[in-house]
C-alpha cells in the first residue's frame, strides 16, 4: 500500500474516531479532537512526543490568529448582556412573542 493512501486512511479513521468520540461517549469535542489528532500522528508514524509537539504548535498558531478576536466578542457580549443590550437586540430579531 502506497504512504499516500496509507495516510488517506488513517486521516479517514481519524474522522471516525472523532465522531464516535463525540456522539457515542459523549466527550468534550476539544478533547476528542486532540485525541484523534494525536492519534493519528502516531499512527503515522510520528514520535508521540513529537506529536504532541506538533500538536502544540498547530494550536498555538490558530489560537495567535483568532484568539483577540474570540476575547473581544467575549468581552462584547459580556458587555451586552450586563446592560440589557442583549435582551434589546433578541427583542428586535424575534418581537415580543413567545419562543
Amino acid at each position: 500500500m502506497s504512504t499516500d493512501l496509507q495516510h488517506l486512511l488513517l486521516g479517514a479513521a481519524a474522522v471516525v474516531v472523532l465522531v464516535l468520540l463525540i456522539t457515542k461517549t459523549k466527550l468534550h469535542p476539544f478533547l476528542a479532537l486532540a485525541l484523534s489528532a494525536l492519534g493519528l500522528g502516531i499512527a503515522s508514524g510520528i514520535a508521540p512526543v513529537r506529536a504532541v509537539e506538533a500538536f502544540q504548535d498547530g494550536f498555538g498558531d490558530t489560537l495567535g490568529g483568532s484568539g483577540p478576536t474570540i476575547g473581544l466578542g467575549t468581552l462584547l457580549g459580556g458587555i451586552l448582556l450586563g446592560s440589557g443590550g442583549a435582551d434589546r437586540i433578541a427583542t428586535v430579531f424575534i418581537g415580543s412573542r413567545p419562543v
